[in-house]
């Protein structure tokens, strides 16, 4: 997943952080010094640019994690008849809802007839 940090994004800003070690192989960190010097991720700083790795990492696992969830409850049989109790609960509204929506209403009739008077 490629990820471009900018100065807008939160863990770029000044805020409330706390210092830590961080171990790299001497590669990585060439790597990442080769691009802030580059000025290609838009962050001037080493913190910056490992804090927007870190969160593009994390939001990427969580995605990840939902994704599998919905999968699990996509052969979940008690919860595919839930779903379907649910959807046959609300499938009178939305019919009506449906049928609404494709009616015209008295004030757009009436602005059609207005219109063509005019005409």
């Amino acid at each position: 997943m490629a990820h471009q940090a900018s100065p807008d994004e939160p863990t770029t800003r000044k805020g409330k952080t706390q210092p830590t070690t961080v171990r790299l192989p001497g590669t990585l960190l060439e790597q990442a010094q080769e691009l802030l010097a580059s000025g290609v991720t838009g962050i001037a700083t080493m913190s910056g640019l490992i804090a927007g790795a870190l969160e593009a990492y994390i939001k990427m696992i969580r995605k990840d994690q939902i994704d599998r969830a919905f999968l699990q409850a996509a052969e979940d049989g008690q919860y595919q008849r839930l779903s379907r109790e649910v959807n046959d609960m609300f499938a009178i509204t939305d019919r009506e809802t449906i049928s609404l929506e494709k009616k015209p209403t008295v004030e757009s009739r009436e602005t059609v007839a207005a219109s063509t008077r005019r005409a």
